[in-house]
């Protein structure tokens, strides 16, 4: 508990100089979090800033009637914030910026895409990392990906070359095809969000860092599954 105060401590210390009147925002900001979650004004997900290196950085706040499992997702959140302002403190990261997005909401689940972005001192470019989390509305524990999903990396990857399933580029942006990506699948990340589908089902999106299977220049990878693509897998998989 103690460690968790010092890191919500130090973040109220940045948030509080960084806010000041007399300190200038650069012309870099982060974006605002996606229009889903702004919203959702019934959603347990509520928005909140926070000044990192002068520039305005969002991160949710979680809202529930079950208190402890809002305040065990929040305090990972805090974590992710905790990091990067430690990393501002110490001078490891000249810059640092923080957003996210609501991707999936219902009375049972939350899933929640975190973005970092951070320039490391005399680094030439600055780096990206993302975090897709789903949470329980009941424990506020994360849940895994094999608990929806089956698949291995050699699965994953002759679903990607057959066509079985959707690659975007630019965070979702840009669609990618199996000739684009650079390297071969070597594990299923760990990282992942829900969304809902157009015919009301839900399917899975698996998040690729940045430069690990397509150029840098394609930014944050998604690999989405349909329902039926699950359905497929994990019956393939029993």
């Amino acid at each position: 508990m103690s460690k968790f105060k010092k890191t919500a401590l130090t973040c109220a210390l940045a948030t509080a100089f960084l806010a000041g009147p007399n300190f200038t925002t650069p012309s870099y900001a982060a974006a605002a979090p996606s229009a889903v979650a702004q919203a959702q004004s019934t959603s347990a997900v509520k928005n909140s800033t926070l000044f990192l290196s002068g520039s305005r950085s969002y991160y949710p706040v979680v809202k529930l009637a079950n208190t402890e499992a809002a305040y065990r997702i929040d305090c990972q959140i805090q974590r992710y914030i905790g990091r990067l302002c430690a990393g501002i403190d110490s001078g490891k990261y000249s810059f640092a910026a923080m957003d996210y997005s609501l991707r999936f909401e219902d009375n049972d689940l939350l899933s929640l895409v975190i973005k970092q972005y951070v320039y490391k001192d005399h680094a030439a470019n600055g780096e990206t990392r993302v975090y897709g989390k789903v949470y329980s509305k009941k424990t506020g524990k994360t849940i895994p990906l094999k608990n929806y999903l089956n698949v291995s990396a050699a699965q994953l990857q002759k679903a990607i070359n057959d066509g079985q399933v959707i690659v975007r580029g630019s965070n979702g942006a840009k669609a990618l095809a199996a000739s684009n990506l650079i390297a071969p699948i070597k594990a299923v990340p760990h990282n992942y969000f829900l969304q809902r589908e157009k015919d009301g089902s839900v399917g899975i999106g698996l998040i690729f860092q940045p430069g690990t299977i397509a150029p840098y220049s394609d930014g944050i990878i998604h690999v989405l599954f349909s329902s039926q693509e699950v359905q497929k897998l994990n019956a393939l998989n029993k």
